[in-house]
């Protein structure tokens, strides 16, 4: 980590923090220098770099700039200023098209194997496309922690596999 940042990466690494939210960690890592040396290039840019400040965002429903902290804003897709608006959003059909997904795969499983063994388990669409629901398409895990474990290691081994299917 003893990379001297140049002065053409400055840009870059300002729109990575305050563009794309990016944590100072990440920055540091991409470009191969201390949390430290990134502070330093942002505060030389005049950018406030405080911890305890939030963000003023548009409400995802309503439009309304509120206040959120930076790791909320980053680690979710939509933002909401009340819980109404997350109400009123959640009955639209945006919002029920990944669940619909979800629960029109476990029909269909359902339909192809018994119920009794779909309770309680967890459906992966293979592609990852929710929408895409033909039986091809899906497997069927004993829990959520053997779908992670897929995930990420490729090690669980499914109750169900549609791919294996003629």
């Amino acid at each position: 980590m003893n990379r001297k940042i140049q002065t053409s990466e400055h840009p870059a690494i300002v729109s990575a923090f305050r563009d794309n939210l990016e944590p100072v960690s990440s920055i540091a890592s991409r470009y191969n220098v201390t949390r430290q040396a990134v502070y330093k290039i942002l505060r030389a840019n005049h950018v406030d770099t405080a911890h305890d400040g939030p963000l003023i965002i548009p409400c995802d429903q309503c439009g309304i700039l509120f206040p959120k902290h930076r790791a909320r804003v980053r680690n979710s897709i939509h933002n909401f200023c009340c819980s109404e608006c997350y109400a009123a959003f959640i009955t639209t059909p945006e919002s029920r098209s990944h669940r619909q997904g979800c629960r029109i795969a476990r029909k269909i499983l359902e339909d192809y194997i018994s119920s009794a063994q779909i309770k309680n388990r967890v459906v992966h669409h293979i592609d990852g496309n929710q929408d895409n629901n033909s039986i091809k398409n899906l497997m069927l895990f004993n829990s959520q922690a053997d779908h992670a474990s897929y995930h990420r290691f490729g090690s669980a081994i499914p109750v169900f596999d549609g791919s294996k299917l003629p």
